[in-house]
């Protein structure tokens, strides 16, 4: 499947060079990406275009990057959990992936981590997005483990 993403759908993350912004312009895609190093992320989706996709046939994979703790307590029902420190390690298991939605508390480091995910050889041909306004904004139904201690202190790393 030949992909339809251009330039502009793609973020500088780094350059052969180093930092980013050190590359040379984008007007010459083919020098330019020799040089970059891209992460891809297809858009933001909303809480509600969530809910309706858990109900729909083509299910998309839900990735809470938020810690163990914090999954237990509550989560979108269905969801995985692969805190945003482990995403690197772990992002492999994305490669079949058709859909993927990144959640997070606010909607910013999920940002984050479906750029990771969509920079990914394996997922070229997916589409990755990451929830706007984080679990904060989902007003769906959560689900939460049993053994799950409500006195432990909140375990994010943001």
């Amino acid at each position: 499947m030949e992909s339809d993403k251009s330039v502009a759908d793609y973020q500088i993350v780094g350059t052969a060079a180093g930092a980013a912004g050190d590359a040379q312009s984008p007007s010459n895609p083919e020098a330019y990406s020799r040089d970059v190093l891209w992460a891809r992320m297809d858009d933001e989706i909303s809480p509600e275009e969530v809910e309706a996709a858990l109900d729909g046939e083509d299910r998309p994979r839900i990735v809470d990057i938020r810690s163990p703790g914090e999954f237990a307590r509550g989560h979108i029902p269905g969801s995985e959990n692969v805190p945003f420190g482990e995403l690197p390690d772990r992002i492999g298991e994305f490669a079949d992936a058709d859909h993927i939605v990144t959640v997070c508390p606010h909607g910013k480091a999920s940002v984050q981590a479906a750029r990771l995910i969509g920079s990914y050889e394996g997922t070229t041909d997916a589409r990755v997005e990451s929830m706007a306004g984080g679990l904060e904004a989902w007003e769906g139904d959560l689900e939460s483990d049993a053994d799950a201690d409500s006195s432990e202190a909140p375990e994010s790393p943001f």
